[in-house]
């Protein structure tokens, strides 16, 4: 779908959405069977009338039947979906964002990053709609940016992607964000969140070592955090909270650390998953040790589960370790459909809900 491009607090034909309607085929159905055996039976018109009637008072019961019928189906979010532009660095950037009808008073931000050679749009798809559904329920901006030439420049010094070739401050670009909203929208300065699925994790992780001033909390997933010989990013100076979520067959990104990066491509070394939020726990200076639990069980026999450990200490930031056992290089989201040669994905664990409920936790923090 093409959207019109906006500046700053600009506005241009928004896209408004509502639930659909139930499907004409159920009304007709039984308007046709109805009126059918009736004439059929020669019954008077009368009669007939009053059938039509209870009919009508039917109807909005067949399409809740309808609806319960599909219980993975998307709800159309009931906010404005915007394309918009800012500059930053002389250079202008595009991203998408959802505004719920209705903003809390002070509302959080939520940014969302796509993976190599996806869009602003694409994650939206991905995450099915979810952060735009919890967007509506809860009050807060969400914020999905287009990444240069569709990638983003993250910590690994070995990644081949345009734009870490093309050295572009994806930083500065997240800053420009935050301060937009900060005076569009009045957003609460400690309710600013990021989540990134591969190489838009890669740089969720970036920002969370460099704008932790800035980003309260952070949610990546199928990514590790690059191992000392291919890290290059600046020195952190603020903790946050922190959410990993890998799967332990990706093929892309090793849950136990290694090379990442498909057949030839080579993005140099991450740390495993393990010592990638155990990074965070020294940033944040946890010493408790971290609660273990099963998150979900294997629904189905092969099926796949999700296991968590989480460091929480009073007056710090958490972090979290979800692992999709037998999972692969995928958003876990109902009806989401994996991609060739990227593993399995777990439709019976719903990501985009879990991550919101971390952040509101880390909102404690």
């Amino acid at each position: 779908m093409m959207h019109a491009f906006v500046g700053w607090g600009e506005q241009s034909e928004p896209q408004r959405h509502s639930i659909r309607p139930n499907p004409p085929g159920i009304r007709h159905m039984f308007f046709r069977t109805r009126f059918d055996r009736a004439a059929s039976r020669h019954i008077s018109a009368p009669s007939v009338l009053r059938m039509l009637v209870s009919v009508v008072a039917i109807l909005p019961c067949a399409g809740a039947v309808a609806q319960m019928a599909q219980p993975n189906a998307a709800v159309a979010p009931s906010g404005v979906i915007q394309k918009a532009r800012i500059q930053v660095g002389g250079r202008e950037r595009t991203y998408v964002v959802h505004r719920p009808a209705k903003l809390a008073a002070h509302p959080a931000l939520l940014l969302v990053f796509h993976g190599s050679g996806g869009s602003g749009e694409s994650v939206r798809e991905k995450t099915g709609r979810e952060f735009d559904a919890l967007a509506d329920s809860k009050g807060f901006v969400v914020v999905y940016p287009d990444g240069y030439e569709h990638s983003w420049n993250n910590c690994r010094k070995a990644d081949t992607q345009p734009a870490r070739q093309a050295h572009i401050d994806d930083v500065a670009f997240a800053r420009g964000l935050i301060a937009r909203y900060r005076t569009d929208a009045g957003i609460d300065p400690k309710k600013v969140y990021a989540v990134g699925f591969s190489n838009g994790a890669q740089f969720a992780y970036r920002l969370a070592i460099e704008a932790g001033d800035e980003v309260h909390a952070v949610a990546a997933i199928s990514a590790g955090v690059p191992a000392p010989e291919n890290f290059d990013c600046k020195a952190p100076r603020h903790a946050v909270s922190m959410l990993i979520m890998n799967g332990t067959a990706d093929p892309l990104n090793p849950y136990n650390g290694g090379k990442s990066g498909m057949g030839d491509e080579n993005n140099g070394t991450v740390m495993s998953s393990s010592v990638s939020a155990e990074y965070f726990v020294r940033l944040a200076d946890i010493r408790a040790t971290p609660v273990d639990s099963e998150i979900q069980a294997a629904q189905r026999p092969g099926g796949l589960s999700v296991s968590r450990a989480l460091w929480r200490e009073q007056g710090k930031p958490s972090v979290a370790l979800y692992t999709v056992h037998g999972g692969g290089h995928a958003i876990p989201r109902p009806t989401q459909a994996g991609s060739p040669g990227m593993g399995a994905v777990d439709t019976d664990f719903d990501s985009p809900q879990e991550i919101w409920r971390f952040f509101e936790m880390a909102a404690g923090d």
